[in-house]
């Protein structure tokens, strides 16, 4: 669901995280090799099956259905796919991540 879109489909409740908590993100071919991340972004919020983040404008990341492995917080690292992404201010992007424990994300 993209932000402000009027209506709330969430399946499960999204929660605001601890103050500063970050995750860690890669974005690369290997997605199976070992977690080597190269982002870092502030969490807005999370649920069960999703995040949403806010990272410095990287043009690569405003794609929809970009895969890549987050480390939300001190979980573990998981799959994840860009769901959508929107302008925060001039030099921030907001992203939506749906979130999965393999490489197999629902369509």
């Amino acid at each position: 669901m993209h932000p402000g879109s009027g209506s709330n489909r969430r399946r499960y409740t999204r929660f605001r995280p601890e103050p500063g908590t970050a995750s860690l993100a890669q974005v690369d071919l290997d997605l199976n090799g070992p977690f080597r991340p190269s982002l870092v972004a502030w969490v807005v919020n999370q649920s069960y099956t999703g995040c949403c983040i806010v990272l410095s404008s990287v043009p690569e990341l405003q794609a929809a259905g970009l895969r890549l492995r987050i480390r939300v917080g001190l979980l573990a690292p998981l799959f994840g796919e860009i769901r959508w992404h929107s302008p925060e201010e001039r030099d921030c992007l907001r992203l939506g991540i749906e979130l999965s424990e393999s490489l197999e994300l629902a369509p």
